[in-house]
């Protein structure tokens, strides 16, 4: 009965953090020029930014757990924004 009890404790401590682990976010991409626009709510506000390839707006999407989608590059042009989309470039 203890062996029981102590694997059912074990069992509860150890769910959680394995429950918490995600894979790495990718930290390399292929520097090839070929524009996106990404899309995105944060606080509510719509936030365009235009990133070097979508494989940059992916990295982005992974570190800083945001939902970009793609969208027309247009609307990212004129450079809208720059302060707050510098901070989520990679």
């Amino acid at each position: 009965m203890k062996s029981f009890i102590l694997v059912v404790n074990l069992f509860l401590i150890t769910s959680p953090i394995r429950a918490q682990t995600r894979p790495p976010c990718r930290d390399a991409c292929i520097t090839l020029y070929n524009p996106v626009c990404g899309e995105t709510l944060i606080k509510g506000k719509v936030l365009r930014c235009e990133f070097g390839n979508s494989c940059f707006m992916a990295a982005s999407s992974c570190v800083h757990r945001i939902n970009w989608h793609q969208t027309d590059l247009d609307s990212c042009r004129p450079a809208q924004n720059t302060e707050k989309c510098n901070k989520y470039k990679m």
